[in-house]
């Protein structure tokens, strides 16, 4: 058996560090573009490139819809030129790239903690001076709302003065603070920022107060702070499925007068995270109202609230339930809800899947009741991009509109209110994406970026920002003119000198059902050829809240599968039941389970994968996966022995009952099935294969019980598996610790790819690309 140990690392290796996820969001330019509506006919946005040195350069434009042109408004040396000679770095090192306008138009840059406003004759920054943490600016700038312990202050930025808004709150019954009992309850109390959403008229401040008093506590130890010092223990509010949950109130400050709006005859009941972040809470576009959405703990029944401003008093518009499963408002996990609460009509526009297919409806708000299905038929609602309350017309994007195609594959659509006149107004090479225009505005930590601003459709809706992009094909942005279908580049995606993109091979096949066709990728190293043997390795996601497999140009996450390929491998990623961006009848195939369909699906699908492909090699079948996917990869081993036989978990919430109560609630429900449980621990006797758990002992979403317990009980069956605990690591190690990221390596080339042991040490982030990818990684995410 060969072994590569030496003092250099081989090709395979070096290829492999080119394309995990932090090195390919760091590879590509104009992977997505920053930029909003000023107004109705002009853009800004920064566009970013390489030049033929391999600088990463970023030039901030207006592109003019009326003339269908862009103004440059520095140029990127000049703005290059500008960082270094300020900070002593480059632009993507020192700011990210991330330019703003302010309300005067004024270029605005961010360094640390510090703004910056561009001026010109001479070019300089003019220093603005430090932006206090823990803060929500008003969208004017006026007010200011401040963490001040357990209670909320505000400071009026004109006249100096700061005035309590609260003075009752207390440990874990606060005012305008994420709730400990959601996820990432630790990464929120190092950094706090003011829980709530502004008014666009800058006048009013929505907040919560969660009530966590009675909730149970979880710890955990923090092995090793630093050199010398003892390990710390971190205890915070986490409550599981079956016990109590956190009630939450909003509350609504008109700030100028001092005015406080309760509502606690409509509690709701903490989630995976806060209210706001979710989008279940927004104001009117005349700031007259606010809107609140209540669930059951099993989301099965919801309740539209609205607030009078005015008079202070709540009331349910209308309610909305379902028999079997749990409701969606977005086939996005962090999607804001596709619901619109129209001004001068006085109507709702709803979401439903209670067809089959996730529709919109319209609901007269006054009475509450069902005027009538806006859109019907084979197909799903994915976003509402622009509604135009004049024309009572939506634009929407949907996805399955061609029953041919994939139906992850989304087009922008539009229909008439009542139904009538549907179109397809823009379809591209690949998927689409559309930002929505925003209900709520969080980046409240900005004291200087423009009010709601939108960077899908303009105000007025005659045009919108595409990104459109294929497997194959890289993102291109383009402005879309809805009425005469002109489009006019603003920037198109590509590589850094000297990179590689090996392309995927997309593929169809059948679930386990024999009927439903599943949609997915193949990715294969660089040096593929078809006479040689390679093995085969599942890339998992379970789902249920969102799906992986690639659907763009170099996604973030095909990066991941690309680099195990690049060891001699061909890893595939596909969708199987159970996951979103179909009927309801796929999505909630797997209700109850958490793995089946799930993983009966996949068995299938690489089945028919090696029958098709004489190249890969059956007796040498691995699956990796993080978090949901670390879950379902060890579970794959525990329950297909005799089809997997190696297998990487990260972060793999083993025992769904010891996890977070809201998505065990909504995910399970009340269903439970002894012939299959949920917990992996109870078929841990029938592991035959290899298998790797990971965890960070500092991971606040998934604890590092998780994985313990479940190497304690494969031990107690005297078998043998593999763990790597990681100190004061959190979620997403497997993505931003190289450590990890070349442990995988190494186990499957030697367990899978059966060439021994490797020498890795071929990874390094810098902090310039950590925050790149995290920025990348939250972009992709949205989108």
């Amino acid at each position: 058996m060969p072994n590569s140990m030496s003092s250099r690392p081989d090709a395979r290796l070096l290829r492999a560090a080119a394309q995990v996820p932090i090195k390919r969001a760091n590879a590509f330019a104009s992977r997505h573009l920053h930029g909003y509506w000023i107004n109705g006919d002009r853009f800004f946005h920064v566009v970013d490139f390489f030049d033929k040195d391999g600088r990463h350069l970023f030039e901030p434009r207006i592109f003019h819809a009326d003339r269908q042109d862009t103004k440059t408004l520095i140029a990127a040396e000049d703005l290059e030129a500008l960082s270094h000679a300020a900070f002593g770095r480059s632009a993507k090192e020192a700011f990210g790239g991330v330019v703003d306008l302010d309300d005067r138009e004024s270029m605005i840059l961010r360094y640390s903690q510090r703004s910056f406003r561009i001026v010109s004759n001479p070019l300089a920054l003019e220093d603005l001076g430090e932006t206090p943490s823990q803060r929500a600016f008003a969208p004017d700038g006026r007010y200011t709302i401040v963490l001040d312990g357990e209670n909320l202050a505000f400071e009026d930025r004109r006249s100096g003065k700061t005035s309590r808004l609260t003075n009752d709150g207390a440990p874990y019954f606060a005012y305008g603070r994420q709730p400990e009992s959601a996820i990432g309850a630790l990464a929120a109390r190092a950094a706090p920022q003011p829980a709530g959403i502004w008014s666009p008229d800058s006048c009013w401040f929505a907040t919560l107060r969660a009530d966590e008093r009675n909730i149970p506590e979880v710890t955990l130890v923090q092995h090793f702070p630093g050199p010398g010092e003892k390990p710390r223990c971190h205890s915070f509010k986490y409550s599981i499925a079956g016990e109590p949950c956190a009630e939450i109130e909003f509350i609504l400050f008109h700030v100028p007068s001092g005015r406080r709006i309760n509502t606690a005859e409509y509690p709701i009941i903490s989630t995976a995270s806060s209210p706001f972040f979710l989008g279940h809470g927004w104001f009117s576009a005349d700031a007259k109202l606010f809107f609140f959405l209540r669930f059951d703990r099993y989301v099965r029944t919801v309740e539209l609230v609205e607030v009078d401003l005015s008079t202070g008093v709540s009331r349910v518009i209308l309610t909305d339930e379902t028999k079997a499963g749990y409701l969606d408002f977005s086939q996005n996990i962090v999607g804001q809800p596709n619901i619109r609460c129209l001004c001068a009509s006085a109507e709702i526009i709803w979401y439903s899947e209670r067809d089959g297919w996730a529709h919109l409806y319209l609901y007269d708000r006054a009475s509450g009741d069902l005027k009538n299905q806006i859109t019907t038929g084979n197909y799903l609602v994915r976003d509402i991009v622009h509604v135009d309350e004049t024309a009572r017309r939506i634009f929407f994007t949907a996805g399955a509109v061609d029953p041919d195609d994939d139906p992850a594959r989304r087009s922008l659509c539009s229909i008439g209110f009542g139904g009538e006149d549907f179109r397809v107004e823009y379809s591209g090479c690949g998927d689409i994406a559309v930002s929505q225009q925003p209900l709520m505005r969080l980046d409240h930590g900005n004291p200087h970026s423009s009010a709601y601003r939108s960077s899908g459709a303009a105000p007025g809706g005659q045009h919108v920002i595409i990104r459109d992009s294929g497997v194959r094909d890289p993102a291109r942005t383009i402005a879309f003119d809805l009425a005469s279908k002109r489009a006019f580049e603003l920037a198109l995606m590509h590589e850094q000198p000297g990179s590689v993109s090996p392309e995927p091979e997309r593929f169809t096949a059948f679930a386990a059902d024999g009927q439903t066709r599943l949609h997915g990728a193949i990715f294969r190293p660089a040096d593929f050829h078809p006479g040689k043997s390679y093995p085969l390795v599942d890339f998992i996601y379970p789902g249920p809240q969102t799906s992986y497999r690639p659907r763009e140009y170099q996604s973030i996450m095909a990066g991941q599968a690309q680099a195990i390929a690049e060891l001699g491998c061909v890893v595939a990623m596909f969708d199987s039941r159970g996951l979103p961006l179909q009927s309801r009848n796929f999505h909630h195939a797997g209700y109850g389970s958490l793995a089946e369909p799930q993983l009966e699906d996949h068995v299938a699908v690489l089945r028919q994968l090696l029958s098709s492909r004489p190249y890969l090699d059956g007796a040498r079948v691995g699956i990796f996966g993080q978090s949901g996917g670390g879950y379902a990869a060890a579970r794959a081993l525990l329950a297909y022995p005799e089809f997997f036989h190696v297998g990487v978990a990260v972060c793999g919430n083993h025992d769904p009952d010891r996890y977070c109560s809201y998505w065990t609630d909504k995910y399970v429900g009340t269903a439970r099935s002894d012939d299959a449980p949920l917990d992996n621990l109870a078929l841990a006797g029938g592991l035959r294969g290899k298998l790797l758990l990971v965890s960070g002992d500092m991971d606040d979403n998934v604890h590092v019980s998780h994985t313990i317990a479940l190497a304690g009980e494969i031990q107690r069956h005297r078998r043998w598996v593999d763990l790597m605990i990681v100190p004061n690591e959190g979620h997403f190690l497997l993505m931003t610790n190289p450590a990890v990221q070349e442990r995988v390596w190494c186990y499957f080339n030697e367990h899978l790819i059966r060439e021994g042991c490797i020498y890795t040490e071929t990874l390094n982030y810098s902090q310039s690309e950590l925050l790149h990818f995290q920025r990348m990684f939250t972009l992709e995410a949205l989108s």
